[in-house]
Order: structure tokens, then sequence, then C-alpha cells
């Protein structure tokens, strides 16, 4: 089926979606036996220099792209590859066979404490959006696809990078964004920061709790709902309603002023054992402001000694002093400055691969660590295919075994590099039948000369038994040896012959032709 255009490394199989002027198509990934979701922007609908507009879709798309890129996490899209042909810019992600929020609302398919999870999750990754200065402003449910039953992914980010930017300077502009996801401050142009996300989030949490959307009179453009916005909430979250209100406040500086806190006040409303799992609080890369944690979580009613003991349980290990946490966190600090500047392999120790070694020489259970090998391995891994689609075999193996040690049993590198080491096999094998014939039309056959045929033609059958060039060969060598002797024994130097013979005899002792002319030889010498 043909699009009007063409992916590099990529067959697009149908469309998925139209995303506005950002449609997405499903697509077989050559080379890694594997399907992506791939959004591409025609460059013949992103504006035109003359009018301005050039960078309106442009620049944005390919800002998204980048760091969608940097910022890996469970719960964001993961991706693939980002690049630009003549026709479009483009980037491929992992395909989400889930739904959508959307769908899910609509068949009435997420219980209140699973929708509070859903929520907690999406703090999680908005956290670590926020962590590198950037903003969402656009969450909305169908930009939220679903791995499996209990794991939403955001695919995109309506973000800036600039948190004093107002809503109508970003490049994208306010007339893109979901109106009714927007906070007010959104709507009247102000500057925004991450608790503009805690408002979108909050109505995101009351859209799936209520299945109703908060669009009364002045709440719109002020967020001012007193008590009226806001419909009854069911009653398995109980003690939900102070939190989501807090979420909601009209006034930024009454929300809650993080993802951290979000996630907190939440746990202490639905209890972990029932729907929130222990991994699912897991603290982003970034995220290390502990006294915030316990603030919240007092705040929300636990006693000071059951805020430490669960904030310890979440993210002190055990056997890890004051001093190795101390180089634990600050290596990951390190490692999420290396990732954001690209510096994954150099300059020597001061780069991403080096930060994350120092890291795991002490542990591999702490918060964060388990996000920064996944997203390290995920930089190797897109590396590791690159060099694998130019022909950089050596370089796919080293990548790879690289990643693996950090990563161990990871599925698409273990095949990965095993296709690299038979695409090198393969080229070592094409190698040697080459040089081998070279050395037969030079007449180089026995050792110990250089780059001899026999030499060359055995290694090739040892690395491909069987293989009917290498046998070839060797066959050839035989019969060229036997005919080297019988000219020797025809010009009457039957010593001459018998050296070949017994020569050739030392290589190939099986070979039916040169017994039998050791047999006649030795005949000839006793007659004689």
């Amino acid at each position: 089926m043909s699009f009007g255009f063409e992916i590099p490394d990529f067959s697009l199989l149908r469309e998925l979606g139209a995303g506005g002027p950002a449609p997405v198509f499903l697509a077989d990934q050559l080379g890694l036996d594997r399907q992506a979701a791939v959004r591409i922007l025609r460059r013949d609908r992103s504006g035109s220099e003359e009018s301005g507009s050039e960078s309106d879709l442009t620049q944005p798309f390919e800002r998204e792209s980048r760091l969608l890129a940097h910022v890996q996490h469970r719960n964001i899209v993961s991706i693939y590859q980002i690049g630009a042909t003549d026709a479009v810019l483009f980037r491929a992600m992992e395909h989400l066979e889930g739904g959508s929020l959307l769908e899910r609302m609509r068949a009435n398919d997420l219980t209140p404490a699973q929708a509070v999870n859903c929520c907690a999750q999406l703090a999680q990754a908005l956290h670590a959006v926020h962590a590198l200065d950037a903003f969402h402003h656009d969450l909305r449910p169908s930009g939220i696809l679903f791995r499996d039953a209990r794991s939403p992914v955001l695919t995109d980010l309506g973000m800036v990078r600039d948190s004093t930017l107002g809503a109508n300077d970003t490049a994208t502009g306010i007339s893109r964004r979901t109106p009714r996801y927007l906070s007010p401050e959104q709507r009247q142009g102000l500057p925004i920061d991450a608790r503009s996300d805690v408002y979108a989030l909050g109505l995101l949490l009351h859209f799936m709790l209520t299945g109703e959307f908060m669009l009364t009179g002045e709440f719109m453009l002020t967020g001012e709902h007193g008590g009226e916005g806001l419909r009854p909430l069911p009653d398995e979250v109980p003690g939900l309603q102070p939190v989501l209100e807090r979420m909601l406040a009209g006034d930024p500086a009454q929300r809650y002023p993080d993802m951290l806190e979000v996630q907190a006040a939440l746990a202490a409303v639905v209890p972990l054992e029932e729907e929130l799992s222990a991994d699912s609080f897991e603290l982003p890369i970034a995220a290390r402001p502990r006294r915030k944690w316990l603030r919240s979580l007092a705040l929300a009613g636990l006693s000071t000694l059951a805020a430490a003991a669960f904030a310890a349980w979440l993210w002190l290990p055990r056997g890890l002093d004051d001093a190795q946490r101390q180089r634990v966190e600050q290596g990951l600090l390190d490692f999420e400055t290396y990732m954001v500047r690209m510096d994954i392999y150099g300059p020597a120790g001061a780069n991403a691969t080096d930060a994350l070694e120092r890291v795991l020489a002490i542990t591999r259970q702490y918060p964060g660590v388990p996000e920064a090998v996944e997203r390290l391995t995920g930089v190797y891994l897109q590396d590791a295919h690159d060099s694998y689609l130019r022909g950089n075999f050596e370089d796919v193996v080293r990548l790879s075994e690289k990643a693996l040690a950090f990563e161990p049993g990871h599925p698409d590198l273990g095949q990965l590099q095993a296709e690299a080491r038979q695409a090198l096999a393969r080229q070592r094998l094409d190698d040697l039948l080459a040089r081998g014939q070279t050395a037969l039309a030079r007449d180089r056959l026995l050792p110990p000369a250089a780059g001899n045929a026999f030499d060359l033609f055995s290694e090739a059958r040892s690395l491909n038994p069987g293989n009917r060039a290498a046998d070839s060969g060797l066959r050839e060598i035989q019969l060229r040896l036997a005919e080297r002797a019988r000219t020797a024994w025809g010009a009457g130097d039957v010593q001459r012959a018998r050296e070949i013979t017994l020569e050739g005899l030392a290589l190939f002792p099986d070979s039916l032709l040169l017994n039998e002319l050791q047999v006649d030889l030795e005949q000839a010498r006793t007659a004689d």
C-alpha cells in the first residue's frame, strides 16, 4: 500500500489514527521483527517560511520527539527512532494495543480504585517530564494508551521547556490544546508550570471517576468550582474529595506543588495492598525531595512515625549506609545530566555510561536505578540497531555486549547481537572463500605460504561445515597436487613425485586420489 511517502527502515501497513496534522501509522520495523507506531508530519502541512508558520508545527514536533526520547519511563511511550525525509518528519514509537483511556471510560472499564492507580502512574510519568523543566499542558484521555490492563502510557507531550512562558507563547499555541483540560492560567495566557499539569491531572481523574467533564459556567474560565463543578465521587474512594479539590484549585498556589505530593496524597487515600502496588510508587530518576514526601504523608493524616516508616520502605534499601546513598543519588543526578546532554559514551569519566556503572557498583535496588538502566539500555539498543542497518556488525556486538551487562537477558539486545554475530560470520566466510579462490589462481596451495588456499578453505569449512565452495576448493588442491606429482613422475623425478604426494597426504590423509597415487609410486619404485 502506498501512502505517498516512505519512512527509512520501516514498512508502513495502515493508518492508526488521524491525529490532526500528524497522523499515526502502524509499521513493521525492518531488521528487528517488531511493529511500531510511526507518527509523521508532512512538510507540506507544516506551514511555509514565507508565512512565518514553518515553526508552528515543525519545531514543536521535533522538540517533542527529542524530549520523548530523553524522558524514558515505563508510563511514557518508548521511542525507537526519530528522523526526517524530504517529505516528512517522523518518530517511531512502541505500538500499544491496550486501547485509549477514552475508550476504556466509554466502556465503563475502570473501577474507582483502578482510576486512582492510573492517575498515580501518570503522576510518575509527569514528574519525570517536570524533572527536565518541561511540562505537558495537554493531558487528554485520547492521548493516553494502555500497554496492558493496568499500565497507562503517555504517547505525546504538548510541553514547553521554559516555565516562564504563557500559554499563548508556546510554540503550538492554545488553539491546538484540548480546551476542557486547560488550567485557568493557560486560558488567561499567564505563566505556567508543573501546577498546570496537576490541575489537568485532576480534571482527568474527575472524568475517570464520574464520567463527566466540569464544564459549568464560570468554572471553565476561572477554575473556581465552589463545590458546584465537582460531581459526587464514588463511595469506593472515601477521602478523595479534598485531594481532588486541592488539585483543581483555581489559584495555582493552593494546589499541590508537584506530582510527588499528588502521589503521596493518592497513596494515603487508596490502600496500596488493594489496587496500588508498591512498584507503582517508585520515584523517577530525578526525584529526591524526601522532606516533601514526609510532609505530604503527615498532612494526609498519617502519624510522623508511620510516614517515616513508609518513606524508609519506599526509597531506603537495606544494606546501604548514608555515604553509599549519597554516592548513588549523586550518580543518578550525574546520569540525568549526561543523558540530557546526550553524552552517552564520552568523554571518559563524564558520561552516562560511566555514571551508571558507578551506581551499579554500589546497588541495583534503589529508586530510579531500574529506570536509569532501562533508559540507557534503550539508547544502546537504538545505536546498535542503527549500526546494524549500516552494516557495522562489530559495533553492534560491542554495543549489545555493553548493554547486556546493564540488563542481562534483554530479548531485543540478545536477538540483535545474535543476528550481528551471524552477519559477521557470513562476512568472514565470504572473505575466506574469496581469498581462497585468489590463492588458487596464484597457485599458493599449501602452508607455510602466507594466505595459502588450504588454510583459507579449511577455516571456511570449520565456520560452515559442508560448505560446497570450501569443499570444492579443497578438492581442487588435491587435484593440483596429484597433477604436480604425476608431472614430476612423467619427467623421471620419482623422488619429487613421492615428496609432493606425501606432503598432500599429510594434509589430506583420507584422499583417495593421493592414496592411489602413492600406491602407484611405490609399485614403480619396487619395479625399478
